[in-house]
């Protein structure tokens, strides 16, 4: 998928040259923007599309008798329509629905091709179609950018740099007049890198600074699942990173050591600065099985008593099937909650793909969860769990997953009957708005609302269509508003 995803989607300076090139012209003409992402979408479309149909011959050409999923997923790709606006309007087939391996391949193929459209287009495509709830519409979208380059690439960037990425996101941002923000990655093996004189391009750090002092970008995205804990990585062997895919210049004594010393300068400027981190706590998507307890609470236990009241959102709750797995791991985190050092720790929902398939049984797990914290005040769930989708990932599960929001709100519309489960408040409104403010830090006079007022002014944004809504709403501010 990279490699195909490499030589057909846009990069970073060709997207720049054309949000520049549309800037003025999409604040004067709403039709102009329409006509744009529908001439722009169609163009990367086709090009995707064309991109699998070749491999879908090449994979053909290669093997004289498929496996039954490969001649699926060849069919699928022929039957991909020829134009974008066929392909988004089209319905699942009946037959994908009720065939796992169909609807897995349906939404493969839309994570593929979602890859090769403009961001600004994949923007707009989630305002639009993840909107769809009954009441609640997206005011404001939070964007999370990775870097996996040390980790498992051995140092090699991606086509489009990280700084790259940092300026294109700006510049979404004052497009869409403030409504798309997005937090800039940390990786402290680039770090180390850096410092030890093997990355001569840019401090990793310097560059989280810049994008959060001057580029609109909200908070920091770790992801432990790469290789390492939160805190406390001192106390394994360095044994522990020797590994193939980790650069040899990485692979030394003092590896655990500057791990945490890498992390320990990040999370004292996000202390003193009111910057919030958003931390991939799910036991997934890591080179090896042996990284993925590094997600887990025991690293932020540590991080959070050397750095008290670290901001800090435990994504996808330590697990994204608490049905399927339980729902140990997010009890850890609840408990890192309930001390005056996790006074700001919150969780949220990103790819809880259960409330779509399984929401009555969802909504009990909830129910659960909430009811064993409803007396800690400030410190029960109700207070610290929020809205999150983990778009575009969770086009991986199919079109069903356009409902997320609609479904969440069905879920929450049965919790709000229970006055019991803690919520200060009514429990929607923390959960799809509150919560996210208070984490996020967009009160008047909080650090990051005062850094966005800078940016906004200096960009010559007017008018920012959440900020009102979170100034007139003094316990329940919106982010995800109801209408």
């Amino acid at each position: 998928m990279q490699k195909l995803a490499w030589a057909g989607a846009p990069t970073g300076d060709e997207e720049l040259e054309e949000l520049v090139r549309i800037a003025d012209r999409l604040k004067a003409c709403d039709r102009l923007q329409a006509d744009w992402l529908d001439t722009r979408s169609d163009e990367q479309y086709k090009v995707g599309r064309q991109a699998l149909i070749d491999a879908a011959d090449q994979l053909e050409n290669e093997n004289a008798s498929l496996r039954a999923e490969s001649s699926k997923a060849v069919r699928q790709i022929r039957d991909l329509p020829e134009r974008y606006s066929d392909y988004k309007s089209r319905k699942s087939p009946t037959a994908f629905r009720s065939d796992p391996v169909s609807s897995a391949i349906e939404g493969a193929l839309a994570f593929i091709l979602r890859n090769f459209q403009f961001r600004y287009v994949n923007i707009f495509d989630y305002l639009f179609e993840y909107s769809k709830g009954r009441h609640r519409k997206v005011d404001l979208m939070i964007c999370h950018l990775v870097n996996y380059d040390w980790p498992i690439a051995g140092g090699t960037p991606t086509l489009t740099s990280i700084p790259k990425q940092i300026e294109l996101m700006a510049q979404i941002s004052v497009l869409t007049s403030g409504r798309v923000h997005c937090f800039v990655p940390f990786d402290p093996f680039k770090q180390i890198a850096f410092d030890l004189g093997e990355w001569p391009y840019y401090s990793p750090l310097e560059e989280v600074v810049r994008a959060v002092a001057e580029k609109g970008f909200l908070g920091v995205k770790l992801y432990p699942t790469m290789g390492f804990q939160a805190y406390g990585n001192s106390g394994r062997s360095p044994e522990f990173w020797n590994r193939d895919w980790i650069p040899a210049v990485l692979r030394r004594p003092d590896i655990n050591v500057r791990l945490d010393g890498a992390l320990k300068s990040l999370y004292e400027w996000c202390a003193s600065n009111g910057v919030p981190i958003m931390a991939h706590s799910a036991r997934s998507n890591s080179p090896t099985p042996d990284f993925e307890d590094l997600s887990g609470a025991k690293g932020w236990q540590e991080a959070v008593r050397c750095f008290p009241g670290l901001r800090v959102n435990f994504g996808h709750f330590g697990e994204t099937s608490p049905i399927e797995k339980g729902t140990d791991r997010a009890k850890s985190f609840m408990s890192l909650m309930n001390t005056h050092a996790g006074r700001h720790l919150y969780a949220d929902s990103g790819y809880f793909t259960e409330a779509v398939s399984r929401p009555q049984e969802l909504t009990a797990i909830l129910r659960t969860l909430f009811e064993s914290t409803r007396g800690k005040g400030s410190a029960a769930l109700a207070q610290r769990f929020l809205y999150g989708t983990d778009w575009e990932m969770i086009v991986l599960e199919g079109g069903g997953v356009k409902n997320y929001l609609k479904d969440f709100e069905q879920i929450f519309s049965i919790l709000d009957q229970d006055p019991n489960l803690g919520a200060q408040g009514k429990l929607s409104d923390r959960f799809f708005s509150a919560n996210a403010a208070n984490y996020l830090g967009i009160h008047p006079g909080d650090p990051n609302r005062t850094r966005l007022e800078t940016f906004y002014g200096r960009s010559r944004i007017t008018h920012v269509g959440w900020m009102p809504k979170v100034d007139r709403c003094c316990g329940q501010r919106m982010i995800a508003r109801k209408q």
